[in-house]
Parts: C-alpha cells; sequence; structure tokens
C-alpha cells in the first residue's frame, strides 16, 4: 500500500512539472503583442537643404522636421517639413511634404526583395509664379507637385523611380519656357506640359561599424517636354550614430551642373544669381524620437 501510494504521489508530481514547464515553454514562445501603429519621427539642422542635388534654400541652412506612422501590415504615412527660399518659390518660405505608400517583402523566390511604393504631395503654402517680381507678370501656377515612386531594396542596395502626376513645380511654357526662364542658358526651357517628368536612382549604404555609416547616390532628372533642363545628381557621405538618438552626417554632392542653373535668376527679382546646382558639401545634425 505503502509503495503504491509513493508510486501515485511521483506520478502526481511528474504531471505537475511537467504542466508547469509547458506553460513556462508556452509564456517563452507566445510573442507579445505587436503594436498595430508606430510613431516616429526626426528634427535635423542642415548647411544647405538639396533635392536632388539643387539648393532648396540659396545655399543657406534649413531646420526640418518629419514624422511617420507604420503599420505591421507596411502602410505608412508621414509628414515632412522644412524651410526653403522666397527666390526659389515665390511668397513662401515653407515646404510641406504628404506622403504614403505601403512597404513589404516579395513573394516567393524574391521574398530577398523589400518594396515600397507610394504617392509624395510637395506642397508650398501661399506660392504661385503670379507672385514673382517680374513685368509682366506670369500666369498663375502653383509650384505644388504630387509624385508616384516605387523603390526596392536587398540588402545595402536599393534603385528608385519616380514619375509626376503634375506639372514639374509649376514648370510650365509662361514661367520656364525657352528664353523666358532660364537665364544661364537661353535655349534652355520647356516646350510644353511638364507633366509626367521623372527621375531614377540607385543608392548604396552600409555599416562600416555599430557607429559608422557609408552611404552614395547617382541619380538622373528628367523633365519633360524641355531643352537642356535635365540633369545627373551624385552624392557621397558618411554618418556617425551619437548614442541611441542622435545622426551627423558629412556628404559631397555634385551634378552635372546644366548651365540652366549656373545663373539662377531668384523669383524675388533681386538682380542676384546663383548657381543652385554646384558641387558643395553639406552637413547636417539629426535627433531622433
Amino acid at each position: 500500500m505503502k509503495t503504491n501510494y509513493l508510486i501515485k504521489l511521483a506520478l502526481v508530481c511528474l504531471l505537475y512539472i511537467s504542466d508547469a514547464r509547458v506553460a513556462e515553454a508556452a509564456e517563452v514562445v507566445q510573442p507579445a503583442d505587436e503594436a498595430a501603429v508606430s510613431v516616429a519621427g526626426n528634427v535635423t539642422l542642415v548647411s544647405d537643404y538639396l533635392f536632388r542635388g539643387i539648393s532648396q534654400t540659396w545655399g543657406r541652412p534649413a531646420l526640418q522636421f518629419s514624422v511617420e506612422a507604420n503599420h505591421k501590415d507596411g502602410l505608412y504615412g508621414g509628414l515632412f517639413a522644412s524651410n526653403v527660399s522666397d527666390k526659389m518659390y515665390s511668397d513662401t518660405r515653407v515646404e510641406l511634404d504628404l506622403y504614403g505608400g505601403k512597404r513589404g517583402k516579395l513573394p516567393g523566390a524574391l521574398s530577398a526583395l523589400n518594396y515600397d511604393i507610394g504617392l509624395i504631395y510637395v506642397y508650398y503654402p501661399g506660392a504661385d509664379y503670379d507672385q514673382a517680381k517680374f513685368e509682366p507678370r506670369y500666369d498663375s501656377s502653383k509650384f505644388n507637385t504630387a509624385e508616384l515612386y516605387a523603390c526596392l531594396n536587398y540588402k545595402y542596395l536599393s534603385v528608385k523611380v519616380g514619375r509626376t502626376l503634375t506639372k514639374f513645380f509649376g514648370w510650365d511654357t509662361n514661367n520656364s519656357g525657352v528664353g523666358t526662364g532660364f537665364y544661364g542658358d537661353a535655349e534652355a526651357g520647356v516646350t510644353g506640359s511638364t507633366r509626367g517628368s521623372w527621375y531614377a536612382e540607385a543608392a548604396v549604404n552600409t555599416d562600416l561599424t555599430d557607429d559608422w555609416s557609408v552611404n552614395a547616390l547617382a541619380g538622373y532628372q528628367s523633365i519633360a517636354n524641355s531643352k537642356h533642363l535635365d540633369w545627373r545628381y551624385y552624392k557621397v557621405g558618411v554618418t556617425r550614430s551619437v548614442g541611441n538618438s542622435w545622426l551627423a552626417n558629412l556628404s559631397y554632392y555634385a551634378t552635372s551642373d546644366t548651365k540652366a542653373y549656373r545663373n539662377f535668376w531668384g523669383l524675388q527679382n533681386t538682380g542676384a544669381t546663383y548657381d543652385v546646382a554646384r558641387e558643395r558639401v553639406v552637413v547636417s545634425l539629426t535627433y531622433n524620437f
């Protein structure tokens, strides 16, 4: 009787231990509930705001802010804001970009490739070509631009293409036509609708250490129905992470320096010209939150 009792007691203990270990294992492998939406952003101070190699601040610094919300299924949306020069965009000093899209992995054998497809709308509040300080006045044409883009990424290499759904930053035959808008090259200008302008670029971004990374980019911008306005742009840089929140970057930018942009006449018509596409070194400091 005593032996049977001990056997039964041992079996009960084994069952209890076994159940406890199964429950413990289940707790270990059970993933924590992932938040459906995450939000992150940053603030950046940069010595010159360059858009595909062309200065948007007339060679001066910019303070920039961005915030982005990401859904666990890959959908995302964000806002970017920066100061710009009113010599580039008459009657405004602000750029606001609204964007959204979908990120994920390609299916099957292509699962090593990440994709990003989206739409961006670049908005310049209050800006219009009819506010430029020229006589006779330009016709009304907003700088606001909508652009579709698609990107593929494999490890440290990415390629991206985009196409405008609107005029290219308001350029048309009235304000940017041949002989009227680009004083660095009298033969340069727009000959028709700039809707459908496109760009393509390839980028490399790779870590050297936990704190240092290098990046490089080469791209081409084509302006629909234009002469002598397409340009190529390049960038090489190094980034240093400082702690968990700070990034410092030093980059060298260059373009094909199309003559049309060498003596770019500001829309404030002060008589001052500027080579907005010249090569330059840019430094930036970013705080991520």
